[in-house]
């Protein structure tokens, strides 16, 4: 699994080459999140309240 993080200004990311292989199935699966007054760098062993999200999956991708 790889993971890929997107901040509030960006809109599209590239799949690094040699990611993903020919002949397999993927999707992808997208979290949004919110916290308000928090900072991401430091964010992620600091339990910050209020907070939510949301997640979703795409269907099947095939790579050619």
């Amino acid at each position: 699994m790889s993971r890929m993080y997107l901040g509030p200004d960006d809109h599209s990311l590239k799949v690094p080459p040699g990611l993903l292989a020919p002949g397999r199935n993927y999707y992808l699966r997208l979290t949004a999140q919110t916290a308000p007054g928090a900072n991401p760098e430091r964010v992620w062993f600091t339990l910050v309240v209020p907070f939510s999200s949301a997640t979703t999956s795409s269907a099947l991708l095939s790579v050619q």
